[in-house]
């Protein structure tokens, strides 16, 4: 969503839709973090709940390639550990591994 400043009092200030506000449950009494990395401006309700929402879509992103990894093996897409070594050393120009006992 693109916004503009726009001007409050001396200050400049982001008005954020009563819709928004009521999907995010914040309110006029709500603190909310300001903060920058630099090139952006970021604002959250708290660094917490901020850091919890990034660690949920890591583990989203981690579900999703876990049920596709999953998928392949359902579909075939799969090759043996041998094939997957055999493979890798030809791609790499590693030699074939010599066991010593």
């Amino acid at each position: 969503m693109r916004k503009n400043l726009s001007a409050i009092g001396n200050s400049l200030g982001i008005i954020i839709e009563k819709p928004i506000l009521e999907l995010l449950g914040i309110t006029r009494d709500t603190e909310l973090e300001v903060m920058t990395d630099g090139t952006r401006l970021i604002v959250v309700q708290d660094a917490a709940s901020y850091q919890r929402m990034l660690d949920l879509i890591d583990r989203a992103e981690t579900i999703e390639d876990v049920r596709g990894g999953i998928e392949s093996v359902r579909e075939g897409k799969t090759m043996s550990l041998d094939q997957f070594d055999k493979e890798m050393r030809k791609n790499i120009h590693v030699p074939k591994k010599r066991f010593m006992i």
